[in-house]
């Protein structure tokens, strides 16, 4: 009796998960696409819609960037072409600070759902003393709608999944990694010093961990607070005494 109860429980068990398998859907609806460092990131601090390129840690005359365009929905076994076009608001000019395929089609090629466009960015002396921006918009065509248009970041601020920003300079940028609470606010003269009394540059600081920033910080403070002592007060770019944040005290 019990065998007999056993395998009816495991008759009843199979066809329930083949009942649920009748149930599960797939994704039916439209695709779309979108920039993937906004909306493929999973953790929302990580999501933006502009990225900041300098070439003043490096000796090139060019570089390439990527932009990697995703998709919404499944993939399919046929190549599908997608639209991105140059937004006339950019302030860097083609042909003279960047080169884009313009011309070329943009394929989300069969079996993928991603697709990478290389733009290779020109190093001129106009950007010494200005920061140009190249403002890419994904538009709607007969295969990919653009329904994917924001989300919210962490701070609860939109950012755009369609519209993407980037942002090129020959300038140095505040490092990825810079924080206010150690360093206080940005400037150039600050940064240096920062480098020249860590032995860092300021490649390095896009990178460094929190426990390093904290070290360079206080280091930077410490040194600030000796010349002080001794008449010798820093600037900073501003014509203010120079101090670093509020954890660096």
């Amino acid at each position: 009796m019990k065998k007999l109860l056993y395998q009816l429980s495991a008759l009843l068990f199979v066809g329930s998960l083949i009942s649920c398998e009748k149930d599960l859907m797939t994704y039916e609806g439209e695709s779309n696409v979108y920039f993937e460092e906004a909306g493929g990131a999973m953790d929302v601090r990580l999501a933006k819609d502009s990225t900041g390129f300098s070439f003043a840690p490096i000796i090139n005359k060019d570089s390439v960037v990527k932009v990697v365009i995703s998709t919404v929905g499944t993939p399919v076994n046929y190549d599908r072409e997608y639209k991105m076009e140059i937004d006339p608001s950019s302030t860097a000019v083609l042909g003279t600070h960047f080169e884009f395929p313009a011309d070329q089609k943009f394929v989300i090629k069969k079996n993928a759902i991603h697709d990478t466009v290389r733009v290779r960015l020109i190093r001129t002396p106009d950007m010494l003393d200005k920061e140009l921006n190249i403002i890419f918009n994904l538009v709607p065509n007969e295969n990919f709608n653009t329904l994917f248009k924001q989300r919210l970041n962490s701070q609860n601020k939109p950012v755009s999944c369609i519209t993407k920003k980037l942002m090129v300079t020959d300038g140095l940028l505040k490092p990825r990694n810079w924080s206010i609470n150690y360093f206080g606010n940005f400037t150039k003269t600050k940064m240096f010093l920062v480098c020249e009394l860590c032995g860092v540059t300021p490649l390095y600081m896009d990178t460094m961990s929190t426990a390093e920033g904290l070290f360079y910080a206080r280091t930077t403070q410490r040194y600030l607070n000796e010349q002080a002592a001794k008449g010798n007060i820093i600037k900073d770019e501003d014509g203010k005494n120079m101090v670093m944040g509020s954890n660096a005290q």
